[in-house]
């Protein structure tokens, strides 16, 4: 990083990843702050983990949001339990952080604010619940500073252009 910015300090440096940070660790990335320390909340988590967490080292982040879930209320009617779900054995099936608002709350809060968080949709997530999409986007730009769509082929090949716009209107991202 450092080495970089020597180069170009205007250089942005950044980074994608999804936001199933609870699961994340299996391929090796730790996109955290360093500052947070997952072994107070996740049991996978040794104390020294926070050491690699990169986060502070972005300008950019984008995060997928890859979820059929929107919101938390979503999850809640799903489960017909209203919270987190902590039924033994469960804790990762329909937690709040696999959706669309609550990845989106998880990724803020484990970057801890070193680093603008933008949220990903991935159109073809959606193909058979058209419905969700634009609801997907707004939330996004909701819980985020933005929406980064995955990928432009897939809102050309659905003829998506116009729901995203409306979606954004809808946001008021766009008059």
């Amino acid at each position: 990083h450092s080495e970089l910015k020597a180069i170009n300090p205007d250089l942005l440096i950044g980074d994608y990843t999804g936001a199933w940070y609870p699961t994340y660790y299996q391929v090796g990335v730790n996109w955290a702050s360093k500052d947070f320390d997952p072994s107070t909340t996740f049991d996978w988590a040794t104390p020294d983990y926070k050491d690699t967490g990169y986060a502070d080292l972005l300008d950019v982040y984008m995060t997928g949001l890859y979820y059929s879930y929107i919101t938390k209320d979503d999850i809640d009617k799903a489960t017909g339990i209203k919270g987190q779900n902590s039924e033994s054995g469960l804790e990762l099936a329909l937690d709040y952080c696999y959706c669309v608002e609550g990845g989106a709350e998880l990724a803020k809060q484990v970057t801890m604010g070193v680093v603008p968080v933008t949220g990903s949709i991935y159109v073809e997530q959606y193909i058979g619940e058209m419905e969700k999409f634009a609801p997907a986007v707004r939330q996004s730009l909701e819980s985020t500073g933005g929406v980064m769509v995955f990928d432009i082929s897939h809102l050309n090949k659905h003829g998506l252009w116009g729901d995203l716009e409306d979606a954004m209107r809808d946001s008021g991202q766009i008059k």
